[in-house]
């Protein structure tokens, strides 16, 4: 419990420490601990008031004010610097922004702030200030005006029984109120004014100075102050983009956006924070606020005649249960529309429970929303800020700015206009996504195209309409195509196309086997071209790899490209060559892509074509695959620079996991990483829905790098963006690694903590495969800590193995390590930390690990090697020394056997040790060389590290010191009995090195 808070008070507020805090609250109601439950829950509030969860807030609140009441004692108000009565002066303004609750309940809110804080004898200003804020928020002008004149002018504490000194209210929350009360009422004035004091003050608190700048937008504006206004928008924004529960600050932002004349500014405030509507339910006057603003910006793009501009919310799924479901994407007038509707439906909700029209008369004020004014782009802009670096400009060959000389410009504009270029252009166009420059490029083609470049322009165009859904456009398109092949003599490709229509183009194949073979035979026996056929041909072996008959499928390609080369080929090449991938003839896939790669085809044919020989050394043995392998890179590398010119997202992602891949295999680590890291900033720039998946595997290997400090940083992004109601596994999964990168990062508080969360994720999926390998990784922890829980966490995780191993538990998202692996491993750990703690039965832990590695067949020279290196320093552990010593010589043979002779050194050199320590020194001192020897083997080979070469000059020192020693002794006799020291801490009673935990594997 301790462990968790203390590390939830190091975490940044976020979804991190949110998983801390609710473990600590579910802890200690386990455990039956009220006083550790009562801290919990007011952290678990501070944390929901500061990211704007009020569900949570309110839930941990009530719980901690009803604990409070029942005994203020026990359960003081404050805690280190949490207060309960902070916390209760903001839950009416809570209550009161949200329909759900009515009248009674804000008043009863009212009434028992209003006790509580006459009993502790608290600023009673404070209380008149949430009176204030429920009646303008109801509409109860006169109680506001009242409670306001109070706040201002009236006294501060209550006569109680504990007298508190400390003001319980904010003088920036009282500013920002101000500004909002005198907006509403068109007191611009007034509300300038209480702006002007609000940032000259350099008072805030958790939400101020952030409401109060938002809410003073609009009137500096409408008083004339534009280059104040610009200021304060510009630095307020930067101040609570990153957070929801600043919702309606941002509809503030968006509303001044459209009063100053930029609704490109405004659209893009709402594309960015639309998806925050599903952040907080209970935030309904912050819902409705941003649903107005939204709706304005929305409609002053509809009137400057933008009404079909697209609207791309982020996470525009999450809007769903707020804007209603949506075939298609979002316009400008969809998107205002749905708005509207929601806002004037929370409007009727407010006013029913208020009794009045208020927040109706505010929709209709939204809807009247006009720009007052007009600036240019680059009034948004200061000097310097976003600022394109001069990196970014591109660059020749020869390394000079991308500036080139009118003879090249012309030369390549040229080349463009030819019908084939500008048909490659389309192609690599639609690739990419970009269809008006693909539509572009073939209108710029048509006029002056020969036939065939003609007839696949249109097959082009009639593919993107298809993708899109656009059957009709691609009816016309095709009827087109078949007018200008049969005035273009091409005859056969017109049958073909009035046979099969749309299947030629993409459609769906589905159930359409039988008319496409009929198609093929009729094809035969009007004898049509061996193009046409062809074209059949690949439309049906499409169809068969769809219904994994991939070896017909090869045989129908084949035999249909037989003796073609056309420059049509291309498309079935490649088909024909995944074919043959899939019946595992990769000789025969690779000369048919090499075939292809031969044909003038577009640079992203010819990307996704090498990016395809890249991967054929994955099905290679071990021995073809070290041939290939060099090529294989060569060939993603180049498909990764291709995919970089198109700027292809989803080529460059796929061409970074096989190079990331194949450069892991010969052993070029920051390659790899470097590869990963391009996929990210990739997914990152073009907001890829996979970019947490990206930001994950790079996490992954970095840790497996032992770069733990830039994991962290990738995992705690990935855990912020996370959903709440996500997958246990997968989110047990990126706790189980960032704990890692904890470790690394040596933060192993961090890592404690972090693991824990793991578990209990795991704990919830009922996944004891992944339970014993996190529950492996914290005994671990606490093992090298010298927490005698260790042991308890590494029974739990054997536990957890052997369940594992007999099929329970839910599948989870990775299986590298076998659950008998994951037993061996657990038994192993505990053997030597139940010695550690002087546990007898670490011995006969042990043998059990020998019996279960030798059952599961998982039994191997070096693991044998490992448990004895285990057994010796478990003696040792348990004070046998002398059985320790003979242990570590057995321990060391078998290294030797097992082929590591850096393993035998260090036994070698261990067991000298503990001769050593018994007075045995003419042993020890052979130990000693029979470890150096080795240690030299190792230094001056191939196998040689900085850690080998730190052991081997340490063990020289210990030998060289026992010498002198000798030698000491010889010449002055026999020495005294040394005194028996007086027993000491465990780690002073012995000299022996720290014994490295076991292997994973």
């Amino acid at each position: 419990m301790r462990r968790l808070l203390q590390q939830s008070d190091r975490t940044p507020t976020g979804r991190l420490e949110h998983a801390l805090l609710q473990s600590a609250v579910d802890l200690s109601d386990a455990i039956g601990d009220e006083l550790l439950a009562y801290e919990s829950r007011m952290r678990l509030s501070a944390w929901a008031a500061a990211s704007g969860n009020t569900a949570v807030r309110l839930r941990a609140f009530d719980r901690c004010l009803e604990m409070h009441l029942s005994d203020p004692l026990r359960f003081p108000a404050t805690i280190d610097d949490l207060d309960l009565l902070w916390d209760l002066a903001s839950i009416p303004r809570l209550l009161v922004a949200s329909p759900r609750y009515d009248r009674e309940t804000i008043t009863g809110c009212l009434d028992e702030m209003l006790e509580v804080f006459s009993f502790h004898g608290a600023d009673l200003r404070a209380f008149d200030f949430a009176r204030f804020e429920v009646a303008a928020a109801c509409g109860d002008d006169a109680v506001a005006r009242e409670s306001l004149e109070r706040v201002t002018t009236g006294p501060g504490a209550a006569a109680g029984r504990n007298g508190r000194t400390e003001p319980l209210l904010c003088d920036a929350c009282l500013l920002s109120a101000e500004i909002a009360w005198h907006a509403e009422r068109g007191q611009l004035d007034r509300a300038t004014a209480a702006a002007d004091r609000l940032r000259e003050s350099g008072t805030g608190c958790a939400d101020e100075p952030e409401r109060g700048l938002s809410r003073a937008l609009v009137p500096y504006l409408l008083s004339g102050r534009l280059d104040e206004a610009r200021d304060v928008h510009l630095d307020g924004y930067e101040r609570i983009r990153h957070s929801p529960k600043h919702l309606e600050a941002v509809a503030d932002h968006v509303a001044f956006a459209v009063l100053a004349g930029a609704p490109q500014r405004a659209l893009r405030l709402v594309e960015r924070h639309a998806r925050w509507l599903a952040a907080d339910p209970l935030a309904g006057s912050a819902q409705f606020a941003f649903l107005c603003a939204a709706g304005g910006a929305m409609d002053t793009l509809t009137r400057s005649g933008h009404g079909d501009a697209p609207v791309a919310p982020d996470d525009a799924p999450a809007l769903a249960a707020h804007l209603g479901s949506r075939v298609g994407g979002w316009t400008a007038t969809t998107l205002a529309r749905a708005c509207w509707t929601v806002a004037s439906g929370l409007a009727d909700a407010f006013d029913a429970r208020d009794g009045n029209g208020r927040f109706a008369r505010r929709l209709v004020a939204a809807r009247a929303i006009r720009p007052v004014t007009v600036w240019e782009p680059s009034a948004w802009l200061r000097e310097g800020r976003h600022r394109r670096a001069l990196l970014d400009a591109p660059r020749s060959a020869n390394g000079e700015s991308g500036v080139r000389s009118a003879s090249d410009a012309e030369a390549a504009e040229r080349r463009l206009a030819e019908p084939r270029a500008l048909l490659a252009r389309a192609r690599e166009c639609a690739a990419v996504g970009d269809r008006e420059a693909a539509e572009t490029a073939i209108d710029d083609a048509l006029p002056r195209a020969d036939p065939v470049t003609r007839a696949e322009l249109f097959a082009l165009r009639i593919r993107m309409h298809v993708e899109r859904g656009e059957l009709a456009a691609a009816e016309e398109q095709l009827a087109r195509r078949i007018d200008c092949l049969v005035v273009d003599d091409l005859d056969d490709d017109a049958e073909v196309d009035l046979q099969l229509g749309l299947l030629l183009f993409g459609a769906p194949l589905a159930g359409r086997l039988e008319e496409l073979e009929r198609a093929l035979r009729r094809a035969d026996e009007l004898a049509l071209a061996p193009v046409a056929r062809m074209r059949i041909s690949l439309a049906l072996a499409t169809h068969l790899m769809q219904e994994s008959h991939h070896a017909e499928a090869a045989s129908v390609l084949s035999s249909a490209l037989d003796g073609i080369a056309d420059v049509r080929r291309s498309a079935g090449l490649l088909v024909l060559a995944d074919a043959y991938f899939a019946v595992g003839r990769a000789e025969d896939a690779l000369a048919v892509i090499d075939l292809l790669l031969r044909d003038p085809i577009d640079r992203a044919l010819r990307a996704s074509a090498l990016l395809r020989r890249s991967t054929v050394v994955f099905t290679l043995d071990p021995q073809q695959a070290a041939a290939a392998i060099d090529r294989a890179v060569d060939d993603a590398d180049r498909a990764l620079h291709l995919f970089g010119e198109l700027d292809h997202c989803e080529g460059i992602l796929d061409s970074c996991g096989v190079l990331g891949h194949l450069l892991g295999r010969i052993g070029s680590v920051e390659g790899s990483l470097e590869a990963l890291r391009t996929a990210h900033r990739t997914a990152e720039r073009f907001a890829h829905p996979d970019v947490d998946a990206m930001a994950f595997r790079l996490a992954c290997a970095l840790v497996r790098a032992d770069r733990g400090g830039e994991a962290r940083r990738l995992l705690d992004d990935v855990v912020e963006r996370a959903s709440l109601d996500a997958d246990p596994s997968l989110r047990g999964e990126v706790f189980y690694w960032l704990a890692h990168a904890c470790r690394q990062d040596d933060d192993d508080p961090a890592a404690y903590c972090v693991w824990s969360l793991a578990l209990e994720e795991f704990g919830r999926a009922s996944d004891d495969h992944a339970s014993a390998r996190a529950g492996i990784a914290l005994g671990r922890l606490l093992f090298d800590n010298d927490d005698p829980a260790s042991v308890a966490v590494l029974q739990e995780a054997a536990r957890r193995a052997r369940a594992a191993m007999q099929g329970e538990g839910a599948p989870t998202v990775a299986r590298d390590v076998p659950a008998a692996t994951l037993l061996v491993d657990a038994l192993h750990l505990l053997g030597r930390a139940q010695a550690a703690f002087g546990d007898p039965a670490a011995l006969r832990t042990l043998d059990d690990v020998v019996a279960e590695a030798v059952a599961l067949h998982r039994f191997d020279p070096l693991l044998e090697a490992n448990i004895a290196e285990s057994r010796a320093r478990a003696l040792d552990d348990l004070d046998c020394e002398s059985e320790a010593a003979v242990s570590a010589r057995d321990a060391a043979a078998l290294y030797d056997a097992a082929g590591d002779p850096v393993g035998a050194a260090r036994l070698f050199v261990f067991g000298a040790r503990l001769l050593a320590g018994a007075g045995e020194a003419a042993q020890a001192d052979a130990l000693y060389r029979a470890g150096l020897t080795r240690y030299d083997a190792v230094v001056h080979g191939r196998r040689s590290t900085a850690e080998a070469r730190i052991e081997r000059e340490i063990a020289a020192r210990e030998q060289a010191a026992l010498h002198d020693r000798a030698e000491q002794q010889a010449s002055v006799g026999p020495a005294p009995m040394p005194a028996i020291p007086a027993p000491g801490p465990p780690e002073n009673l012995t000299t022996r090195e720290p014994a490295p935990p076991a292997p994973a594997r």
